[in-house]
């Protein structure tokens, strides 16, 4: 597992971003801040773009709050690990509510900063063992069973070309050119394969590693080939962190 940590600071106040700057620095140089951002749409647009670790979160931005950001993040599936900062107690457990991972007061003191960066790293090191297990779990179990309207398959993970969203449901574009429906959506179908080589690249696919073979950023396009048939899917750069 990499050292590295990048953070965003979410803040409308540009003192209190400063602050917070210079305190990471001092306290957590292990973190990477790769944007700062003043109001809820302009960090929701860097969140998706630049895929931080950590987001230290204001509460207090506006129109809207921070609890939009995350409301936003959730509807795409992706929160980074979330730290509240604000200057009002009265936030504390509706924060907890939602899927803040840690909360600090204004003034930040250094002592709560490193505490909750601790737990981050706490939090990731256990992320990454999960993953690990279930990798090792998939590993073990070459077929894995998906729920159709009408019963079940059961199907090994490398006869999966490509995964496209069908509403509620998701079709498979297999190997052999034939395709299945299962009863269930990309986010959850993802999580049931537990598989690494299969990797979102947009609201609408998900694809096998396996097949891919070029990825035109001009066109926003990944082409993936299967018995010499290329397939060109649409991407979206917002989920293309692991490429």
């Amino acid at each position: 597992m990499s050292d590295e940590i990048t953070a965003i600071i979410v803040d409308d106040e540009p003192e209190a971003i400063e602050y917070l700057s210079t305190l990471l620095k001092e306290e957590a140089p292990e973190i990477t801040i790769t944007a700062t951002a003043k109001s809820t749409d302009e960090a929701i647009n860097k969140a998706f773009r630049k895929h931080p670790d950590i987001i230290f979160l204001d509460i207090n931005l506006g129109i809207k709050n921070g609890f939009d950001v995350i409301k936003e993040l959730e509807q795409d599936n992706h929160v980074p690990y979330i730290i509240f900062i604000t200057a009002y107690e009265k936030y504390a457990v509706e924060a907890f509510k939602t899927n803040a991972s840690a909360y600090l007061l204004k003034p930040v003191d250094p002592e709560d900063l490193k505490f909750a960066v601790e737990q981050f790293k706490k939090q990731r090191e256990k992320d990454t063992l999960q993953r690990d297990i279930r990798n090792m779990a998939s590993h073990f179990h070459p077929k894995i069973r998906l729920n159709t309207r009408t019963g079940f398959i059961l199907l090994p993970p490398e006869e999966i070309i490509y995964c496209e969203s069908d509403g509620n449901y998701t079709r498979l574009h297999l190997k052999d050119q034939s395709q299945k429906i299962v009863s269930l959506n990309l986010t959850t179908l993802l999580k049931h394969i537990a598989n690494p080589k299969f990797k979102r690249i947009s609201r609408f696919y998900i694809i096998n590693e396996d097949y891919l073979v070029e990825v035109d950023r001009v066109k926003q396009e990944c082409f993936l080939t299967v018995n010499g048939l290329s397939i060109a899917l649409k991407y979206s750069s917002r989920f293309m962190k692991g490429f």
